[in-house]
């Protein structure tokens, strides 16, 4: 069944290619004096319209988000409309100082939409549509349909239907094209992720405790509804998979005043009301610590939450928990879930760092809205790394709270071992990032712990709090090194921080590889760059096929980070070397691409293909590769260019990769023949002939006319990943 689902679903996605998203996050900071009248959002709107030339804002119509505390700073947080639509994956930001001074300004807009905001396709054919393509979970429900734009890197844009299916593990969106009714994008909305309690969690303090339940809404009987309305503690009773959770709100205290429940006796049991007890008071006691330290108002409408104790899936135990912006209905009504399962040997109720990791998720959703998810796509490709800063901070913030560096001691840690030890600092960017949100935010959420070593909880606290409210949609590892920097810098000028702090947190950032991981690297002689490949072999085995069968539906995957070389003047050419080492097997079927001026651009009408290019080498059963360009190439070497590569493949195995860059001398013969895989970028595409498909060791060569629209091979990732995130599930924290 998995199969059969995941191909239908690529089928439909491959009619969508051929359209890019906006450019990357446009970040400033700003070293004016001028002081503004007003309060934070009038500075804000003051700055934006003195500087609509400057900025290229002129088209961009942006509409007042929110504005979020850190310290006595205001971030100022708009989204851009279009013809009274929401722009997907947009955002503006302004950092205002409590002198009135702006300190950051930042964008990511579309400044060149046209796109007719008038639907050819309705509701009626989109429900059709997504019922032949997910199911009948598309057609048992309500739908959330939004009209919006999905931008173009330089484009007009596309209207779509943005809707969203409930289903049972968190629900799903589904981007549809408004005009030619194909379905261009797909990606779960679950992040993957006085009462008698446990203080912390069943392992760290066992003695179940009487503690205070504040802000119960007065009722008869009382139950788990708090926070004036805006918070219901409710307990699983069926759905799951592609069936909606229906859960139910029955519990009552044991004596009319209080919920003196018990642990059960038995661990797996699904109905007890001591874990609906723990999600109210810890997820109460994790609201008011963003409300007293950080300002966040959860008296907003777009707050309002229910908590679902013992989900399970389908009635089959879940060793899981997750946040999601789907919701739940009547009779709650409510606009985020979170949902805390019940496992086949333990309650993950027992363990407070599950809540807490799931609220933060919550609380960056509806206050900043920057995380992109497993799937995220964009103009460079996949682009999962918010994500990973998602849950990396969410890990963090579980554990200041609780005041312990590891996560999920009596969750994680009971199941397999793998309670993630926020005091690990050996992993390093880019070499150990690997694609999957959760291993990969292990390193923001141990730099961010060294942080909380470094200069205390409360200035740790500030700063990740302060560089979480500027970040963009699809923020990169660097961008959020970028905004710890600027806090700090701000902490300093408010006194919190010395100058010398901001030195010793630039020295964190280097040592963990934090200050140039952006989406594309720079790369220079004598530095190489390591970097991972996920291979075919695990994500066509969690889709019912082989490696090779993933290869003939047109698979293809590509590095996490693209790369930049900038020559010298006296250069004569750039090689680009490459050596892959396969974690076992062979079978590599890999490529590189190139583009003088810009980052090689991918296209995301569907999932992700190579759209914009210059070079492109291609390699069969190959450990090792050139790609050198010249004076011979087409086109050929300019010393006062830059130029831009990126790693597709079809690779079986997982692999290490090592790419480093040299100046090259001008080579007097192209050289295309050689088996161990060297290949001269001058060799033109006639001249190296057709690709061989079949797996034949060597190489071809083809060039391509600078910002051609040639498809390199649908990158359809989004799927796999999501079929990746369906399997993770049972182990990970979302």
């Amino acid at each position: 069944m998995l199969r059969t689902f995941a191909f239908a679903i690529l089928t439909v996605l491959f009619a969508g290619l051929g359209t890019t998203p906006l450019r990357a996050a446009e970040f400033h900071t700003i070293r004016s004096t001028k002081i503004y009248s007003g309060d934070s959002l009038d500075v804000a709107r003051s700055f934006l319209q003195e500087h609509t030339g400057q900025y290229d804002l002129q088209t961009v119509d942006l509409v007042h988000r929110n504005t979020l505390a850190r310290g006595d700073y205001r971030t100022v947080r708009f989204v851009q409309k279009y013809d009274g639509l929401a722009v997907l994956g947009t955002a503006a930001v302004v950092r205002v100082s409590p002198a009135a001074r702006v300190t950051v300004a930042a964008f990511q807009v579309s400044r060149d939409l046209t796109v007719s905001t008038t639907p050819y396709v309705g509701r009626f054919e989109v429900r059709t549509l997504l019922y032949s393509l997910v199911g009948p979970w598309a057609a048992n429900g309500p739908l959330g349909f939004e009209l919006a734009v999905l931008p173009e890197d330089s484009g007009p844009g596309r209207l779509v239907w943005k809707v969203d299916v409930r289903t049972g593990l968190g629900g799903l969106r589904c981007l549809v094209d408004a005009h030619r009714g194909v379905v261009l994008q797909l990606r779960r909305l679950a992040v993957e992720s006085l009462g008698r309690v446990y203080p912390i969690s069943s392992v760290v303090t066992p003695n179940a405790t009487d503690l205070e339940l504040v802000d119960l809404d007065d009722a008869s009987p009382l139950k788990l509804t708090g926070w004036d309305g805006q918070f219901f503690v409710t307990n699983y009773v069926s759905g799951g998979g592609q069936a909606e959770i229906v859960a139910e709100q029955t519990l009552t205290t044991t004596d009319g005043t209080d919920f003196l429940y018990d642990p059960p006796t038995d661990p797996t049991d699904a109905t007890d009301g001591f874990a609906q007890v723990g999600l109210y008071y810890h997820l109460t006691r994790i609201r008011d610590f963003f409300a007293d330290n950080h300002g966040v108002d959860f008296s907003l409408p777009a707050y309002s939450l229910t908590a679902v104790a013992n989900a399970m899936d389908n009635g089959q135990p879940m060793d899981n928990a997750y946040f999601s912006e789907q919701g739940m209905g009547a009779p709650w009504n409510t606009n985020n879930l979170i949902a805390i399962g019940q496992g086949p040997t333990l309650d993950f109720a027992d363990d407070s760092d599950v809540f807490l990791h799931e609220f933060t998720h919550y609380v960056s959703y509806v206050a900043v809205g920057y995380n992109m998810g497993q799937m995220g796509v964009n103009t460079y490709g996949l682009s999962p790394h918010s994500g990973s800063l998602d849950e990396g901070l969410a890990d963090y913030f579980a554990c200041t709270v609780n005041g312990d560096p590891t996560l999920g001691e009596a969750s994680l840690g009971l199941l397999s071992g793998g309670a993630r030890d926020l005091t690990d600092t050996s992993k390093v960017c880019p070499d150990d990032i690997f694609g999957e949100v959760h291993m990969d935010g292990e390193l923001i959420g141990s730099v961010s712990w060294t942080l909380y070593e470094t200069f205390g909880k409360a200035n740790s606290d500030q700063l990740l709090w302060g560089a979480l409210t500027l970040l963009m949609p699809y923020a990169s590892f660097g961008e959020f090194s970028q905004a710890l920097v600027q806090t700090a810098g701000e902490m300093v000028t408010g006194g919190d921080l010395v100058a010398a702090d901001v030195q010793t947190l630039q020295g964190i950032l280097d040592a963990r590889g934090l200050s140039d991981c952006f989406a594309e690297l720079p790369i220079v002689p004598g530095e190489p760059r390591n970097i991972k490949l996920f291979g075919l072999d695990t994500m066509a085995m969690m889709m019912g096929t082989t490696c090779l069968g993933a290869r003939d539906y047109g698979l293809e995957l590509s590095s996490l980070f693209h790369f930049r070389a900038t020559p010298e003047p006296d250069h004569e050419g750039v090689r680009l070397s490459v050596e892959m080492t396969p974690q076992g097997g062979a079978n590599l079927l890999w490529k590189v691409y190139a583009r003088v001026g810009e980052h090689v651009a991918f296209s995301t009408g569907g999932f992700p293909a190579v759209f914009a290019y210059d070079y492109q080498t291609v390699w069969f059963d190959s450990t090792v590769g050139e790609l050198v360009i010249d004076d011979t190439s087409d086109p050929p070497f300019d010393p006062s260019q830059t130029y831009h590569f990126v790693l597709v493949h079809q690779n079986c195995p997982i692999a290490d990769a090592v790419v480093s860059v040299e100046p090259s001398p001008a080579m007097a013969e192209p050289d295309a023949g050689v088996d161990s895989g060297v290949v001269d970028a001058s060799v033109s595409a006639d001249a190296s002939g057709p690709v061989d498909d079949g797996g034949n060791k060597g190489c071809s060569c083809r060039s391509a006319s600078s910002g051609s629209a040639r498809g390199g091979g649908a990158l359809v990732l989004g799927l796999v990943l999501l079929v990746l995130g369906l399997i993770r599930r049972r182990r990970r924290l979302p």
